[in-house]
């Protein structure tokens, strides 16, 4: 039971920091850009994959919370 619930506070926290997490990249990503286009875009591709999965993130559990449809109608 307890691990249950330490696993919803694990998801919780990074549902709540995905955007300072996304922002810190693409700031990383700009200030490598001035040093080197390659790591520039690394990090710029980091933050896009990074959006993709806070996105699927966010919206399991956005979709969990959610009544079931009923489907018998």
């Amino acid at each position: 039971m307890k691990t249950a619930h330490v696993k919803v506070d694990e998801e919780s926290y990074f549902i709540k920091s995905d955007p300072i997490i996304s922002v810190l990249i693409y700031i990383v990503s700009i200030v490598a850009s001035f040093f080197s286009v390659w790591a520039g875009g690394v990090f710029l591709l980091a933050g896009i994959v990074w959006h993709a999965i806070a996105y699927l993130r966010l919206s399991r559990k956005v979709t969990a919370g959610l009544p079931k449809a009923d489907k018998s109608r």
